[in-house]
């Protein structure tokens, strides 16, 4: 595990997760009393490991009490129940992530955009709502020390697949900025190591989103209507075949961004083409 800051412990977990990442952040926050953010893996060896290492701290005389979820995706879930079972500890997340959930994982206390946490006596932080990525998505932001448990709206390295219709690309990109407006000086994401220049990063976040919006606009101009494939063909040069169900996906996020804003429209035979053109 990796201390990013204190009472913040990383603990690293094999998952079958999408590329480059290979691993799920289980986060350990508190002092005395702990909150398990995310145990993602399912693999026995990978849970014995966790068990074992929250089972040292309990003789050090600091317990889990919570399990919380950042969102119902299978790599962030995998391990919960095995934890759930052997510490008898409640499973908290959004109404929305329970509804996911419903028949494979239970969640026993709803947790609403702004409601506090408490980690330890003296020490809370604030559950924040996140849509974009998942519909049910929450942070966890520690106003005081400034550090935000993203889950997965960022990733320590690459992008985040926005996947219609769960995921909604406008929504995502206006809860980074929100996320950036609060300036974090530390963000924990999912997959990969903390980033200590959030700000940066977030921005970049941003940018890289408007630039792609910008480009498919770009193209539908240049070509006419045109098929989400053709346009992955000419965005994503020399792309892995087997990525490009993804980039379909993400293409279809931002066309159905811009369709909502107006600017672009659908017409038969699946093609996309700039509002006011043919």
């Amino acid at each position: 595990s990796v201390e990013c800051a204190p009472g913040v412990q990383i603990f690293p977990m094999k998952t079958p997760t999408l590329p480059p990442a290979t691993h799920t952040n289980g986060v350990v926050l508190g002092l005395e009393e702990l909150t398990l953010v995310d145990p993602g893996s399912g693999a026995s060896g990978e849970i014995e490991r966790l068990i074992g290492w929250l089972e040292n701290r309990a003789e050090q005389g600091r317990f889990l009490r919570r399990i919380f979820l950042t969102h119902h995706h299978m790599d962030h879930i995998g391990g919960v129940q095995a934890l759930q079972e052997h510490f008898d500890v409640p499973v908290c997340g959004h109404p929305e992530t329970a509804r996911r959930l419903n028949g494979r994982v239970g969640v026993d206390e709803y947790v609403e955009h702004e409601d506090w946490i408490r980690l330890s006596e003296g020490w809370e932080v604030q559950a924040l709502h996140t849509p974009g990525h998942a519909v049910g998505h929450l942070v966890l932001w520690d106003p005081h020390h400034r550090w935000m448990v993203a889950g997965d709206m960022v990733a320590g390295q690459g992008t985040i697949v926005i996947d219609p219709p769960e995921g909604d690309m406008a929504e995502y990109i206006s809860q980074l900025k929100y996320m950036r407006s609060l300036g974090p000086r530390i963000l924990i994401p999912a997959h990969g190591s903390f980033i200590s220049s959030p700000d940066d990063l977030l921005s970049s976040y941003v940018a890289h989103r408007m630039a792609r919006e910008n480009s498919i606009v770009a193209l539908l101009e240049d070509n006419g209507p045109s098929r989400i494939d053709q346009l992955v063909a000419l965005i994503y040069k020399d792309l892995d075949p087997r990525a490009i169900p993804l980039a379909i996906r993400q293409i279809l996020a931002h066309l159905l961004k811009l369709e909502t804003e107006g600017g672009v429209k659908r017409s038969r035979g699946n093609l996309w083409g700039v509002k006011g053109t043919d």
